[in-house]
């Protein structure tokens, strides 16, 4: 089971999410603040952070995991503008974009390849 932490400001986001990977063990936090620390404590495999957040931005989190913890852990924004997202990547190296959407199972697939063996190698 893949550890996944997710960092998004909406409740309803988080449930929503909660609901749909479920099957992965999850830790939700509203609070971008919480992240190094929650990162050191849970050693999550993925990070989906929301990229509009009104405490930190998604791309000023990625930038500090990525100095922090350099390259083990796959980071993704999870944004309802993806065009927005992917202009921020190169800077802010997250990994990826995941659009928000009602489509679960375009959030379960989404993570899933990027949590695949191959995906995993090429962060290392």
């Amino acid at each position: 089971m893949s550890k996944i932490l997710v960092v998004d400001d909406s409740r309803l986001v988080l449930q929503a999410v909660k609901e749909t990977l479920g099957s992965h063990e999850l830790t939700l936090t509203e609070n971008p603040l919480e992240v190094p620390h929650l990162i050191r404590e849970r050693h999550p495999d993925l990070v989906l952070i929301d990229l509009n957040m009104p405490t930190m931005r998604g791309d000023v989190v990625a930038r500090i995991i990525r100095k922090a913890f350099g390259n083990d852990i796959i980071v993704l924004l999870h944004t309802e503008v993806p065009a927005e997202a992917n202009a921020l990547l190169e800077g802010c190296g997250a990994n990826g974009v995941i659009a928000k959407s009602p489509d679960e199972a375009a959030l379960r697939d989404a993570v899933s390849a990027y949590l695949q063996p191959a995906a995993r190698a090429s962060v290392a």
